[in-house]
């Protein structure tokens, strides 16, 4: 069934997580998620839980491992027919392009009551299930990205969490870059506005008027 295979593919995504140093509940978190207002009944709260989010700093990496891998066994068990194992593969890769729309129809960004990054990761739990998909059709990695999902497997979904966190890192450099910005912005402005109270002040009081002259036009 769908729900074992999801089980299945929470299960490895774990083992995967917890053999790269992440620890559950402190890194990640599985079948965790927020009670939001139901789009079709505003008087009553649904359910919004990802298979896996993972901790990026102050936001959250939502990873979806559902997708049915049925069709793709049955193409590797399949060994006499190549008709048949043709068929298997091409419904094994109609199956990740249904899944590929679904996940690109829940907005978690706009559905969860937290900061979630925009792109949503479909993990496919065996390698060779992802490989087979890839080799098939060059050109669905491409496709998935379009909607905002990457597609990963074993081998690479700890090599895309690590670019993620990059992404993050850099965005988050750029948001302290344009804070220091404003705030000197707005302390530039404030010293103007010193600067020309200042001035007034010497207009008005000539006692001291040449020293604080000289202060001021030294200091900017």
């Amino acid at each position: 069934s769908s729900r074992f295979q999801g089980d299945v593919g929470e299960k490895i995504l774990q083992n995967i997580l917890h053999y790269c140093g992440l620890r559950n509940p402190t890194d990640f978190t599985c079948q965790d998620g927020d009670k939001v207002i139901d789009p079709n009944d505003s008087e009553s709260l649904k359910s919004v839980k990802p298979d896996t989010l993972i901790r990026m700093g102050e936001s959250w990496l939502v990873v979806d491992s559902k997708v049915s891998l049925d069709n793709w066994k049955n193409w590797v068990n399949e060994k006499k027919d190549e008709k048949l194992k043709s068929t298997y593969l091409e419904k094994h890769l109609d199956s990740i392009d249904r899944h590929i729309k679904q996940l690109s129809s829940k907005p978690y960004s706009k559905l969860l009551k937290r900061k979630v990054f925009p792109s949503t990761i479909m993990f496919i739990p065996f390698e060779a299930g992802y490989l087979s998909a890839l080799d098939s059709d060059p050109d669905l990695g491409e496709k998935s990205y379009k909607k905002n999902i990457i597609l990963a497997g074993p081998g690479n979904i700890m090599a895309i969490i690590k670019i993620v966190e990059t992404i993050k890192s850099k965005e988050k450099q750029i948001e302290n870059v344009s804070e220091i910005t404003k705030s000197a912005t707005k302390l530039y402005e404030k010293y103007g506005t010193l600067k020309v109270f200042l001035k007034k002040i010497v207009t008005s009081y000539r006692t001291h008027g040449l020293n604080l002259q000289g202060a001021i036009n030294n200091s900017w």
